[in-house]
């Protein structure tokens, strides 16, 4: 009698663990509205590289290199980003959800 006491104990546990886990994500999943959301991503058109920086501060981006990367027309680039901070963990913090632009300046021979 006593194990069976101890099986319904444990069932009665993890069905309660279970339900408030599943309360939890479906308040979570109904936070914010679908109006939030972009309709479509930057990233679902055009060509994208990913450009790694081992240092702060601000770099160039030359024609020719934009080139090798694989871009027809360099002057037709833009630069999308976070600028390398770290995003908040805070979910209610208001982020975007698609790339953002990054400050850019396009000079002669590149950006």
């Amino acid at each position: 009698m006593r194990r069976l006491g101890r099986y319904v104990c444990r069932q009665a546990g993890a069905m309660l663990l279970a339900g408030l886990l599943a309360l939890f994500n479906l308040q979570a999943a109904a936070a914010l509205p679908e109006s939030t959301f972009a309709s479509s991503s930057r990233m679902a058109e055009g060509k994208w590289v990913r450009v790694s920086v081992s240092a702060t501060g601000m770099h160039f981006l030359s024609d020719a290199s934009l080139k090798q990367m694989g871009f027809a027309d360099p002057t037709k680039v833009n630069v999308y980003g976070y600028g390398g901070r770290t995003l908040s963990e805070n979910l209610s913090e208001r982020m975007p959800d698609d790339l953002p632009p990054a400050p850019a300046m396009r000079v002669s021979g590149g950006i």
